[in-house]
């Protein structure tokens, strides 16, 4: 399901062990329509958090997981969208669609939602939107 792509894309990541076999048959997983489209918010943000952290060179899924973020945007909150498009920053792949609707989703959130969010959190944000911008 994309929930065990998403986690074990994530999993991985984090204790960093590198199987590009692996990866490779989730990547080819996460290219069909229905289980992309089956990744919420969260899912998206950890899935691409994952390939970013593997310098993931393939493009064309980065672009389709950046189409699947573009359509969840409006449901993230600050710190899906500091991990979303930090993910992509560090990938290398650029979404002048998504970053501008990023910008209006950030000026639409209410304050709370964003004195919620961590100084770590709101740099990584800042530091994404200055790459993406580039």
């Amino acid at each position: 399901t994309a929930e065990h792509c998403s986690s074990i894309v994530r999993a991985f990541a984090k204790i960093r062990v590198h199987d590009e076999r692996l990866l490779s048959a989730l990547a080819g997983r996460l290219r069909e329509k229905d289980v992309r489209s089956a990744l919420g918010p969260e899912r998206v943000a950890d899935t691409l958090y994952g390939f970013a952290k593997f310098t993931c060179q393939d493009t064309a899924l980065l672009d389709l997981l950046s189409i699947e973020a573009r359509r969840c945007l409006h449901l993230m909150t600050v710190p899906l969208l500091s991990t979303v498009l930090a993910s992509l920053a560090k990938a290398g792949v650029s979404s002048q669609v998504l970053t501008s609707r990023a910008a209006v989703v950030m000026k639409r959130l209410e304050t709370a939602d964003v004195d919620d969010a961590t100084t770590q959190e709101l740099s990584t944000l800042a530091m994404a939107f200055g790459k993406l911008q580039a």
